[in-house]
């Protein structure tokens, strides 16, 4: 009965706490289950607003498109526009060969500059065997010298026997004579060498003068032919803009024939990105034009032997430089106010640039090997009455200066000096239209009206 009643108990405890378990495990699956809702609801809620900065991001995004879009459309058109321009492809084509061929030349310059500091080195090399042989001569003619020293009968029981003192006459004569023989073919041996090494550096030294000649004649001609290149490039770069000019001389001319304003019309005002690139070519052609002047048409050619190609060379620079004189004359012959407009508008290093190719005079490069004593065309140079200073008188305004002149008296007068179709060479005058071949002078300077004149 005990057993049984105390497996009662051990039961009912058992059904007691099996009864606290499901009641815990309800009470945890409760809180458990409302957790989760709770964080189902807070990840809709994350979800929506990641949804929602999704499409507002969107929405930006596509309005920065649209902006970017329509803020490229009109660099597109312009880009396009050039694209179209077959002469600007050309020239920008024409640019880069002579680019690629300016390095080419710039590369075989620096191989020309390594092989010369090598033959230099062996140069130095020979010259320092030369002093090691020079040394080497003195060390044995000291040597030598030194044992006719001892030869000498004063000191001669010194390299001799004992029996020095019982030599005859005759055979102290003897050993001196052959000495004197030992010493001279000595001396001819030594001659023999000398005169051999002397030949063959000279024949070295030849050798590498004809070497440096022929590269240094080769490199002013690719020199030459890049200078001209770029010259002419340039020169293509101005006739195509100054054609485009002279379009715009003759829409204005048409405007003002019908009355109205030349400026305000887009087909009548010069469009910036011609101005742009005149300057480009003016100061392009201005920078060959110096270069390939300075060193053809100097005073002196850095290699004699490339003298009798200089004729050639500057007379195709002066042709090249005369197709850009002669089409910046057309565009100033046609509209002078707007060759004055857009010489402002493509600045003062331009407008100077223009200004030296136009009014250079004919063949100044050839004359480079006159005297300090010689005058520009149009002036005279006389002595002062004191004989000592010297004063020089213009053929142009009959005026006389002490200041030395540079230029061309008409041009210094105010004279504009271009070249015509023909090839002659002309004077005008960019206020009355006047005008004058070369080399005849003007007999006025060439000034703006005066205000009386402009009231009349």
């Amino acid at each position: 009965w005990r057993s049984s009643h105390k497996a009662v108990r051990f039961y009912a405890a058992f059904r007691t706490g099996l009864a606290e378990a499901i009641a815990n495990l309800r009470v945890q699956l409760e809180t458990r289950t409302q957790r989760l809702q709770v964080a189902q609801e807070q990840l809709h809620q994350l979800y929506n607003t990641a949804a929602a900065r999704e499409a507002a991001a969107g929405t930006r995004r596509e309005t920065a498109l649209q902006q970017r879009e329509a803020s490229l459309a009109g660099r597109r058109e312009a880009v396009a526009e050039l694209e179209r321009s077959g002469a600007r492809l050309q020239t920008d084509a024409r640019v880069q060969e002579l680019e690629v061929r300016r390095q080419e030349l710039q590369l075989e310059l620096e191989e020309a500059s390594q092989a010369l500091a090598a033959r230099r080195e062996a140069r130095l090399q020979l010259l320092r065997r030369r002093d090691q042989a020079v040394a080497e001569h003195r060390r044995c003619a000291g040597v030598v010298e030194a044992q006719l020293q001892d030869l000498r009968p004063s000191r001669f029981h010194q390299v001799v026997t004992s029996r020095a003192d019982a030599f005859t006459e005759g055979e102290i004569v003897g050993g001196l004579s052959r000495a004197a023989e030992s010493l001279h073919r000595f001396a001819s041996r030594v001659q023999t060498s000398s005169m051999a090494a002397a030949a063959k550096h000279g024949s070295e030294m030849s050798k590498q003068r004809e070497f440096v000649a022929k590269q240094a004649r080769a490199t002013l001609s690719k020199h030459a032919q890049l200078e001209l290149g770029r010259l002419e490039a340039a020169g293509s770069s101005v006739v195509d803009t100054v054609a485009t000019l002279l379009e715009v001389a003759r829409a204005r001319a048409e405007r003002e024939a019908i009355g109205l304003p030349a400026d305000g019309h887009r087909h009548s005002t010069p469009q910036r990105h011609d101005l742009k690139q005149l300057r480009t070519a003016l100061l392009a052609a201005r920078e060959a034009w110096e270069e390939a002047a300075e060193l053809w048409g100097g005073e002196s050619i850095p290699w004699q032997d490339a003298e009798e190609e200089a004729p050639a060379v500057l007379s195709a620079l002066e042709a090249a430089r005369a197709k850009i004189s002669g089409s910046l004359g057309r565009l100033q012959h046609a509209d002078p106010m707007l060759y004055d407009i857009v010489a402002a508008s493509v600045g003062k290093d331009a407008e100077d640039a223009a200004d030296e190719i136009i009014t250079r005079e004919p063949s100044s490069t050839t004359r480079s090997h006159t005297t300090s004593g010689q005058v520009p065309h149009g002036w005279q140079a006389h002595a002062a009455p004191d004989g000592i200073h010297t004063y020089y008188y213009s053929l142009v305004t009959q005026q006389s200066q002490w200041e030395q002149p540079l230029q061309d008296a008409a041009v210094a007068a105010g004279w504009r000096l271009f070249q015509a179709d023909n090839g002659h060479w002309f004077y005008h005058n960019p206020h009355d239209g006047a005008g004058v071949w070369w080399p005849e002078l003007p007999n006025y300077a060439a000034a703006p009206p005066s205000l009386d004149a402009l009231r009349l």
